[in-house]
Formats: C-alpha cells, structure tokens, sequence
C-alpha cells in the first residue's frame, strides 16, 4: 500500500484537519449503525482548550514523520487548530497551515460502522506511560487500487479526550503504519 494513502487515512481518523475531516450532518443521515465514539464533542471541547499541543509520530517502512499541532482557537462551536507536518527529524516538511473543525466533526472522526468494528475497554502502553480507555478494531480493505484487506486499530485515552494516541494498521499480519502521540502540553499560540 502506498505511504500517503495510510497517512492520510489515519489522519482523516484521528482527526487531523489537513487531510479532511467527516461531515458530522452526512455519517448521522445515512442508514450505518454506528458503534459509540469514545467521546462526546463536549469532552472533546474542555480536554483541548486554545494552548493544547500536541505532537504525533507515524512510522511506514518508508520511514517517519510527525506531526505538529497547536490549538490556536476555541470556542462553544469548535476550533481552529495550526498544524506543521514535520520530517522523522523534526525538518518542517510542510505547514503552517490552519483548519477549523467543529467540535461534533471531530467526534464524528471516531464514528466506526459496527458491521465492520468492535470496541473495547483496555489499558495499554504509552509515551506518557500506562493509560486505559477505549480500542476500536475495524477490518476493511486499503485506500488504494489493490484493495488489500486491513486492520485498522484505534487506542482513545480516558485521560486524553481528542484525538487517538495510537493507530496501527496491519496488512496480513504485518504493521504497516503507526502513529502516536509521543507529546501532549500546553503553550502560548
């Protein structure tokens, strides 16, 4: 599978405003039964006040890459986030760029089809050390041409309402893609 169709797709979920984002009014008027997303806009809205920073790495064979982001904008409605796509480095790649979301599209990202999911309470490891919450397991096939069948794989924190901190995608039982978030602090935008 190509790099940045696994990238952009893991961004598109984990609710990076660069690569897309769900149209919360369009996932709720179709017929899919949806199972519950792990938080509610509002949850999302005080965990991620203007200041939140945060940084995510992904890693594909190809190699790495992270990602900056920065609230830079919050009210009632959503935010407007600053973001820079960076080299495994840290080299700027790309950015700044600046996306508003609201506060229900980026519930929505975390909107899985319970034909194709499960979800389940667990605790797992992190670069800010043991958390619990919610993993999402959704089979489907890649982005791409070839349509090869995939696992997609989503851990939400309880302590960390926003964003996954960690995605893995596996093709035949091989990773193929990981992204996590490895900062999460607060600064003046």
């Amino acid at each position: 599978m190509r790099p940045a169709l696994l990238l952009a797709a893991a961004l598109a979920v984990a609710g990076c405003p660069k690569r897309g984002g769900v149209d919360a009014a369009a996932a709720v008027q179709d017929d899919t039964v949806y199972l519950d997303t792990p938080y509610t806009a509002a949850q999302i809205h005080d965990a991620m006040p203007v200041g939140t920073h945060i940084q995510l790495k992904s890693k594909t064979p190809e190699g790495q890459r992270r990602f900056d982001w920065v609230v830079i904008e919050a009210d009632t409605q959503g935010t407007n986030i600053r973001y820079h796509e960076l080299s495994g480095t840290g080299q700027i790649l790309e950015g700044p760029t600046e996306s508003w979301s609201d506060w229900t599209e980026l519930q929505a990202h975390a909107r899985y089809p319970a034909a194709d999911a499960t979800r389940s309470r667990v605790a797992f490891p992190s670069a800010f050390g043991p958390l619990s919450g919610w993993m999402y397991v959704v089979q489907g096939v890649s982005d791409d041409e070839a349509k090869i069948p995939q696992v997609r794989t989503y851990w939400f924190a309880d302590a960390f309402p926003g964003p996954p901190m960690l995605i893995t995608i596996t093709e035949d039982d091989l990773e193929v893609f990981r992204m996590e978030q490895v900062l999460r602090d607060h600064v003046t935008p």
